[in-house]
């Protein structure tokens, strides 16, 4: 998957996930149930909440420039590719690999 479709999907998948644990506005709500209850878009294109495309420039603004791009680029990413090279699945590794980020 290229690079700025995976930011999107990445933060798309941030967003639901966050809209299911801390309660979106109801329309975005309802929005990510319903496109999580149709099948699967092909591997291409952007997917969207609220009518926003959520694209890799996106994710640069909303995930890396919020954490600072040092601390993504230098240690959360680093972290994350580990975990994925490793085989761990996300459930396995979102708890310890904050653990030591105090």
């Amino acid at each position: 998957m290229p690079e700025d479709l995976a930011k999107g999907r990445a933060l798309w998948v941030a967003k639901v996930v966050a809209g299911r644990r801390y309660g979106a506005n109801p329309g975005e709500a309802r929005e990510a149930r319903a496109e999580r209850e149709q099948p699967a878009p092909a591997e291409e294109g952007y997917r969207s909440i609220g009518g926003n495309e959520q694209t890799g420039p996106m994710f640069d603004r909303e995930i890396v420039d919020r954490m600072g791009p040092e601390f993504y680029h230098d240690v959360f990413h680093p972290a994350i590719e580990r975990a994925v090279r490793d085989g761990q699945r996300y459930e396995d590794i979102r708890d310890s690999i904050r653990r030591d980020w105090k």
